[in-house]
C-alpha cells in the first residue's frame, strides 16, 4: 500500500510470520521469510521480515557488497556469525 508520501506494510501478527513463503532471488523457496524492497519501492536499501523456529538455522552464508545488513531480534535467543 502507498499512502501519499510514504509507503505502508502491514506485516500482520509475530506468530504468523513462520507460514510465510517466498522465492529467494537464487530461486529457492524460505518460509518466515518476507522481502519487502519491492513491497515499500525502496530504491537503495534491501529489508526482510523473518521468523525462524526454535532450533532452526538460516541455510547459508553470504555477504553484501552495498547495503548494510541490519538484525532486531524481537524475541528468543540465538548465536549469529559473520563472514
Amino acid at each position: 500500500m502507498r499512502e501519499k508520501n510514504f509507503p505502508v506494510f502491514a506485516s500482520g501478527a509475530l506468530k504468523e510470520w513462520a507460514g510465510v513463503e517466498t522465492k529467494r532471488p537464487d530461486g529457492s523457496t524460505a518460509f518466515g521469510k518476507r522481502f519487502l524492497k519491492d513491497i515499500v519501492g525502496s530504491t537503495g536499501c534491501e529489508i526482510s521480515l523473518n521468523a525462524l523456529a526454535a532450533g532452526k538455522t538460516l541455510p547459508y552464508f553470504h555477504a553484501h557488497k552495498e547495503n548494510e545488513e541490519v538484525y532486531i531480534f524481537l524475541g528468543g535467543a540465538g548465536e549469529m556469525q559473520g563472514q
